[in-house]
């Protein structure tokens, strides 16, 4: 399992959001390191706690950023992140109920696998691309 690496492909041109990006890269590596060392349960749980916090404050960061950039996605990009809570919050449900059972340890990794880290190369990236442009169109 290889570890995620920053390049500055990733950059949005906003500090916050570049930061709080690289947070989450650091915690998706603890996560496979963990999964290395047969830590799965333990990382599972660290990393919903962080989770749980992280969509909150960056989420309502990335879309106050988009709506002044006047984003043409951005409501498209909500959605996706209000689908990301939903999905975080039922996992966390089941989480309360279920041991860290082979299936619930699936779950958990389709969940990263389809919801955030697809979100972060399908969703982040292409704003990130409208950003820089934006600002060079807007520098002129």
């Amino acid at each position: 399992m290889s570890l995620l690496e920053w390049f500055d492909f990733y950059e949005s041109g906003n500090p916050l959001i570049d930061s709080q990006h690289k947070q989450l890269l650091k915690m998706i590596n603890n996560y496979k390191i963990s999964c290395q060392f047969n830590m799965k349960e333990k990382a599972i749980r660290e990393f919903i706690e962080f989770l749980k916090h992280y969509v909150e404050y960056h989420f309502q960061a990335e879309e106050a950023f988009q709506k002044t950039s006047m984003y043409p996605d951005f409501r498209k990009h909500q959605a996706a992140h209000d689908m990301i809570c939903i999905q975080l919050k039922n996992l966390c449900l089941k989480l309360e109920t279920k041991d860290y059972s082979n299936e619930f340890q699936n779950e958990f990794e389709l969940f990263f696998i389809n919801s955030v880290n697809k979100h972060l190369y399908e969703e982040d990236i292409p704003f990130c691309i409208f950003y820089k442009n934006y600002t060079e169109a807007t520098a002129v």
